[in-house]
């Protein structure tokens, strides 16, 4: 719904200004999580600033950018998404009274996360201590250009990434896919609470936020989305089965760092194999080095590059090969899970 609406303005914007109908599109991260590690539902979207148009033709294809927003053109989105999507909610159920049946453990999760409460244990429902400098009067928060408030939603339309900046894309999309939690700010006292900073310091003075470790797992356990749902979605000519998707995604550059990888097949393999292959994602290998700064085919001890010898799947020349390296060939047993400690008065039958 949202990207519905949001694709029609730019439709309606383009034709408003003489542009042809065009085709758009986007990229949307769905993200549960504050930075205060509650639930926050909300959705991050790359769209796109302009219209495609002659992708029917076998002409070249033309790509018009259309002028920013201004700060009436997001209220009045804001204002028309907040209305849907209380009419979808209310159609769906989903802001009734469903009668007086007890939640169950996850709900709980989810209330008590999304509120900033603790769940469980003998302070349930208190709020959760903050720790950093007090702040008694806080001021009317002022809204920067391009954003907007109604009815409890929000829209923030002032990021823009120029044509040709993959730099600064590559960052953009990198903040859209990051974690829930950094483990760098996340510390236990000395009391044997769970302590969480923030980013930086909030309107009211909070730096950081305390918790017992149960209360830390129910968070986690309020984080977890829903099975078979995906986080990432691709809409409009972004699609993975868009119909003109190939004639306006490019080809992905060459990297010189993984030429060796997109060597031509080895002549042993079949005739059908042995032709280049270009491909669009990267090896598992150069997916860690880029996203957790971690080479896994450099070897610990010579500092020489790793590289893949065979695959082996037969379970006895395992077994031969590692009993010949002395290592153990049965896997270790799984210790017995515990609960989490001073919470022994919860699961007491």
């Amino acid at each position: 719904m949202f990207l519905r609406a949001v694709q029609s303005w730019v439709k309606r914007r383009s034709r408003d200004l003489g542009v042809p109908e065009g085709r758009t599109g986007a990229v949307v991260c769905v993200q549960r999580y504050d930075s205060a590690l509650r639930l926050d539902p909300h959705l991050h979207a790359l769209v796109l600033d302009g219209v495609f148009t002659g992708l029917e033709s076998s002409g070249p294809v033309e790509f018009h950018v259309l002028p920013k927003p201004t700060d009436a053109d997001i209220e009045g989105l804001v204002r028309s998404l907040c209305g849907r999507i209380v009419r979808l909610l209310h159609r769906r159920g989903a802001l009734c009274d469903e009668g007086d049946e007890e939640p169950g453990a996850l709900a709980l999760c989810q209330a008590a996360s999304a509120q900033g409460r603790i769940p469980f244990g003998p302070g349930a429902g208190a709020r959760e201590r903050r720790v950093g400098r007090r702040v008694e009067v806080v001021t009317a928060k002022t809204r920067s250009r391009l954003c907007a408030d109604y009815g409890g939603y929000s829209l923030h339309a002032a990021v823009r990434v120029p044509a040709g900046q993959r730099n600064r894309l590559e960052r953009l999309c990198r903040y859209l896919l990051r974690p829930a939690i950094v483990v760098g700010r996340l510390s236990v006292t000395p009391s044997g609470q769970v302590r969480y900073a923030f980013k930086k310091e909030w309107r009211d003075g909070s730096m950081a936020v305390e918790m017992s470790p149960l209360t830390l797992l129910s968070r986690l356990a309020a984080l977890v989305p829903a099975p078979w749902v995906n986080l990432v979605t691709y809409h409009g000519l972004l699609a993975p089965a868009a119909s003109y998707r190939d004639r306006v995604v490019p080809e992905p550059e060459e990297d010189p760092g993984t030429a060796t990888a997109r060597q031509p097949v080895p002549a042993k393999l079949p005739p059908e194999l042995q032709r280049e292959r270009k491909r669009r994602r990267l090896l598992w290998a150069e997916a860690m080095k880029r996203g957790l700064g971690l080479d896994v085919l450099v070897c610990e001890h010579c500092g020489g590059r790793r590289e893949v010898l065979a695959l082996l799947t037969n379970p006895r020349v395992i077994d031969r090969i590692l009993s010949h390296l002395g290592v153990p060939t049965e896997a270790p047993a799984i210790r017995p899970a515990r609960a989490p400690p001073g919470s022994e008065e919860l699961f007491d039958r």
